[in-house]
């Protein structure tokens, strides 16, 4: 999944701190596939906002910020 997200924005210059780890897209992915939300796998989202200008962040504090790290 993060490959197919990788190889459609890779040369996107909003991609920031991009890393061999995959950088901010990644851990919002990986936010939205493991987290909950009031009880409710935040995956079951009609629609997720992935953005590449987000920061990067580690994952528990992309949970405590809801996936939208700022």
């Amino acid at each position: 999944m993060f490959a197919e997200l990788y190889n459609k924005h890779k040369d996107d210059g909003q991609w920031r701190q991009y890393s061999v780890y995959g950088g901010s897209l990644r851990r919002q992915l990986v936010c939205h596939l493991a987290a909950t939300f009031d009880g409710k796998p935040v995956m079951n989202k009609p629609e997720w906002n992935l953005e590449p200008a987000r920061p990067y962040v580690d994952q528990a504090k992309a949970v405590a910020q809801y996936c939208n790290p700022y």
